[in-house]
């Protein structure tokens, strides 16, 4: 077995809209605002994308603030600007589902 692999479980509120990108809107891009605790407090916004949605994902409207899951892989995204090439790290997501006290990983 491979000792490498590239996943990620964030927990965390949903804190913007979904908003649509590429010509098709083949992707949805949402941030989730993540807290951490001691010894260094601070709350972070990570961007996360969803690939080829599904329809039941598209028409699902989170609140702002509801608490989410996200299970993906972590992925850096590079581009040409006008400083020259750029990057950030994303999290691309497999699957998006709402918190539920009840129950601890209903990711699909």
């Amino acid at each position: 077995m491979d000792s490498n692999s590239n996943l990620v479980l964030l927990g965390g509120a949903f804190v913007c809209a979904f908003t649509e990108t590429g010509a098709d809107s083949s992707v949805l891009r949402l941030h989730v605002n993540v807290r951490s605790g001691p010894p260094e407090n601070r709350i972070d916004v990570i961007p996360v994308e969803v690939c080829d949605p599904s329809f039941e994902l598209t028409e699902t409207s989170f609140g702002i603030g509801e608490q989410i899951w996200i299970r993906g892989s972590l992925h850096r995204r590079f581009w040409e600007g006008i400083n020259g090439r750029s990057s950030r790290l994303t999290v691309s997501a497999a699957a998006v589902a709402r918190r539920r006290e009840d129950v601890e990983a209903g990711l699909g």
